[in-house]
């Protein structure tokens, strides 16, 4: 009896049901999918203006945040936090931008599949 009662209540207080002899179900912890990112150049950035970019310098840093102008000499970021960060050009190690996730086929269809 003392035992059934201990078993309750490390069940209760665990909030599981290992001790009433079913599995506990295995929750793993909820975690954002991470975008998937490509490198690019600098020359390139012309054309990612207004996209998500990462920037890892020679300092070793890491800066992610929506690409706002492009010159020469630097880019100026909009980081993720809110504030504008400029990264001259000769500081700037290597470049990745977000790259679109795949669009997913809707609910309905898109009338492309075989009718019998």
């Amino acid at each position: 009896m003392r035992m059934k009662t201990f078993c309750l209540a490390l069940a209760l207080l665990l909030g599981t049901s290992a001790c009433l002899g079913a599995d506990a179900p295995h929750h793993k912890p909820a975690s954002a999918a991470k975008p998937a990112e490509q490198e690019t150049s600098f020359d390139d950035l012309t054309s990612h203006v207004g996209d998500h970019v990462t920037v890892s310098t020679t300092f070793g840093t890491v800066r992610a945040g929506i690409l706002l102008k492009r010159s020469n000499y630097e880019i100026t970021l909009k980081l993720d936090d809110g504030a504008e960060f400029s990264v001259p050009r000769d500081t700037i190690r290597k470049i990745t931008v977000r790259v679109p996730a795949p669009e997913t086929q809707s609910a309905t269809g898109d009338g492309s599949a075989k009718k019998n």
